[in-house]
């Protein structure tokens, strides 16, 4: 299968480390409860299966939470737009918010990877993160759940947590 996110970041599914590929696949098989939150070092894994899992499944969409923060920004400023058969359109926020809610899979990658957010951040992935209750929704981090309390609060890492939780470590593969 051919990427579809992110072309030029390689994975294969053979790369998947064998710790998450059980619960992508008990997640798919509706064995465990969404989300799926995974947490581990740089270069285990984390992004190659979720990008693997959203390579086969229609309609997936794979954010950073930078990018899908700066995207929200982005929007609510007036500097976002798409192109459509009538023309260019102005992309607001309600628009991001609903593409997310709608996706067959939603991955959010690099949660707490600045070690502070600032209001507008919180406010963001808290609004994501509540619009993919209870949907197939995977969430990645460098940081455990425990960690990620100080950078957003207990409401959202609770969330974040309340469906899979898998905590993968090793080597970075990209370095090794």
């Amino acid at each position: 299968m051919q990427p579809r996110l992110l072309v030029n970041k390689r994975r294969k599914a053979t790369e998947i480390p064998g710790e998450l590929l059980e619960p992508l696949q008990a997640c798919t098989q509706g064995l465990q409860p969404w989300p799926l939150f995974i947490s581990g070092p740089a270069g285990v894994g984390k992004t190659c299966g979720a990008l693997c899992l959203c390579d086969c499944v229609p309609n997936s969409l794979y954010w950073t939470s930078e990018s899908f923060v700066r995207a929200v920004r982005a929007a609510e400023s007036g500097e976002s737009e798409i192109r459509g058969d009538g023309g260019t359109f102005r992309l607001w926020p309600s628009e991001i918010f609903r593409q997310w809610h709608e996706a067959t899979l939603a991955v959010l990658d690099e949660l707490g990877a600045r070690g502070t957010v600032t209001d507008h951040h919180y406010w963001s992935v808290k609004q994501a993160v509540d619009e993919r209750q209870g949907k197939p929704t995977i969430y990645i981090a460098n940081l455990g759940l425990e960690s990620l309390v100080t950078i957003y609060d207990d409401r959202l890492v609770s969330r974040l947590g309340e469906g899979t939780v898998i905590a993968l470590a090793g080597p970075d593969r990209r370095i090794s």
